[in-house]
């Protein structure tokens, strides 16, 4: 498959539509999906992104806080126990 780049619809339709003229269009039907799925993937990415950075401001001021009350809420509960290892190592210049 051709990598048309990010906006290389205009490219890519170029080059097909010659290809269909010259060729038959079902043996291109594996590399059109290809296509498109590749695109609905960039444009789920670049939602996903949107998203996140429209709600990254909230997140930093009120995220360590929702965070915090949650765990105390579940230390509260009993719902996780914390246990603490303390692990001593020793060096053994003698090996």
């Amino acid at each position: 498959m051709n990598t048309y780049g990010r906006f290389g619809w205009q490219v890519w339709q170029a080059d097909m539509k010659e290809r269909i003229a010259t060729e038959s269009w079902e043996p291109l039907l594996p590399e059109i999906f290809e296509f498109v799925h590749q695109k609905m993937e960039e444009m789920s990415l670049d939602v996903m992104n949107w998203q996140l950075s429209s709600i990254s401001g909230w997140l930093q001021t009120h995220g360590v806080a929702f965070e915090r009350e949650n765990f105390k809420k579940l230390r509260d509960t009993q719902m996780i126990e914390i246990t603490v290892r303390v692990v001593l190592l020793t060096l053994n210049p003698d090996p």
